[in-house]
C-alpha cells in the first residue's frame, strides 16, 4: 500500500500478522501533515487569483485600453487618407484650370487687353491652388507613413498580448492540475489509511513519527482469497 504525497505517521493500528478487513483503518497521519499541505493549497490559490487577475488585466484593463486607442487611431488615419484621396482630384482639377486661366489672362496682357494687376492676380490665385495641392500630396505621404508606424505599433503589441494569454492560460492549467493534486493529497492524509482489501498484514514499513516520501510503501497486505502456497510432495508419500 503506497501514498502519492509527504506525510508524518502520527500512529498505526496494526502490526505484521494482523488479519485486517477492507475499510479498517491501518494508519494514521499526523495534523501537521495536513497543516502543509493546505498551506500549499493557500499558496497556490493566491496565485491563481494572481494570475486570473493579469488575465483579466490583458482582457479588460489598461492593455486592452492601449490596444482600442492604437485601432482607433488607425481608423482615423485611414479616414484622414481616404479624404486626402478623395480631394486631390479636384485639387489638381482645379489647379489645372486656374492656371490655364492665367495663361490665357496673362496673353491677353500682353495683347494689351487686360492690366497686369489682373494677370498677377489669376497668376497668384493659380500658384496657391498649386500650393494647396502640393502641400496636400506631401501631407498624405506623411498620413500614409504613420499609418504603416501606428499599424505596425498595434500589430506588435496585439501580439504581445496574445503571448502573454498565451504563458498565463498556461500557468493557470498548470496551476489548477497542481491544485487537484494537492486535493488529493489532502484527502489522502486527512483521514486515517484504510485497507483497499481483507486479508493479512505480511509487513509494516512505517513506525509512528516516519516521514514518508512520495510513493513509499507502507504495507504489504496478502488477500487470503487468492492466496496460492505451493508444497512439493514425493511421489513416495
Amino acid at each position: 500500500i503506497y501514498i502519492e504525497t509527504s506525510a508524518i505517521v502520527e500512529e498505526v493500528f496494526v502490526k505484521t500478522g494482523s488479519s485486517v478487513k477492507k475499510g479498517d483503518s491501518l494508519a494514521k497521519f499526523s495534523i501537521n501533515s495536513v497543516f502543509a499541505i493546505e498551506k500549499k493549497i493557500k499558496l497556490n490559490d493566491m496565485e491563481i487569483n494572481k494570475t486570473l487577475l493579469k488575465l483579466d488585466t490583458l482582457e479588460n484593463g489598461t492593455s486592452k485600453l492601449e490596444l482600442d486607442t492604437k485601432n482607433l487611431e488607425i481608423k482615423n488615419i485611414e479616414e484622414q487618407i481616404k479624404g486626402s484621396n478623395r480631394k486631390i482630384p479636384i485639387l489638381s482639377s482645379e489647379s489645372t484650370a486656374l492656371r490655364k486661366r492665367a495663361t490665357a489672362l496673362y496673353s491677353l496682357f500682353e495683347l494689351g487687353g487686360i492690366s497686369a494687376m489682373e494677370a498677377n492676380k489669376a497668376s497668384t490665385e493659380a500658384s496657391k491652388k498649386e500650393a494647396e495641392l502640393e502641400d496636400l500630396k506631401m501631407n498624405l505621404e506623411l498620413l500614409k507613413q504613420k499609418y504603416s508606424l501606428t499599424f505596425l505599433g498595434y500589430e506588435s503589441l496585439k501580439r504581445d498580448i496574445t503571448m502573454q494569454k498565451m504563458e498565463l492560460s498556461s500557468d493557470l492549467s498548470k496551476l489548477n492540475i497542481i491544485k487537484s493534486e494537492l486535493l488529493g493529497s489532502l484527502s489522502e492524509v486527512k483521514t486515517p489509511l484504510e485497507s483497499p482489501i481483507s486479508g493479512i498484514v505480511i509487513s509494516v514499513d512505517v513506525t509512528p513519527g516516519s516521514n514518508i516520501t512520495p510513493g513509499s510503501r507502507l504495507f504489504s497486505i496478502a488477500e487470503l482469497d487468492s492466496t496460492v502456497v505451493n508444497i512439493k510432495v514425493p511421489l513416495s508419500e
